[in-house]
């Protein structure tokens, strides 16, 4: 297969892109989203060799910051996707924005910025992740749409 042929002959279901790089021998395959499976695998189909892509940390272990109580000025460093933290950063965006209300794909392109400061060494802290919340949901007037190759 081809990386044309990979991009334009079929739309990959998230668990069929994760078979075939674990087929391909990707070690951390079972733990990847589908946007890095779909990155893997085009590396693979460019390059004939399987590459570990991946530059967020897939593994955790602590406490999880929700368990210590979420204030705006603590740390991002468990981060949970859970609904109480998504009820926090809201309730702490409406305190800044009263009209603020979370437009489609805006918690996806929150967790890409998220994972992108950590991984590059930025500390963050959940107030810096409400004040992004209001920015992402400021940029554009109806549903954000990340750019996709297809």
């Amino acid at each position: 297969m081809t990386e044309e042929q990979f991009e334009n002959g079929y739309c990959w279901y998230a668990t069929e892109l994760r078979d075939f790089a674990r087929e391909l021998g990707s070690p951390s395959a079972p733990k990847l989203r589908k946007d890095e499976l779909e990155r893997a695998v085009r590396h693979f189909l460019r390059t004939g060799k399987v590459a570990d892509l991946v530059t967020r940390a897939v593994g955790k272990s602590g406490t999880p910051d929700v368990d210590d109580g979420l204030t705006p000025d603590l740390l991002v460093r468990h981060y949970t996707s859970n609904k109480e933290t998504k009820d926090f950063i809201q309730r702490e965006a409406r305190k800044i924005d009263p009209a603020f209300t979370p437009k489609p794909g805006t918690r996806y392109l929150l967790n890409r910025w998220r994972e992108e400061q950590l991984a590059s060494g930025r500390q963050i802290t959940y107030g810096d992740l409400v004040r992004q919340a209001i920015a992402l949901n400021k940029a554009k007037p109806g549903p954000l749409r990340i750019k996709h190759a297809r």
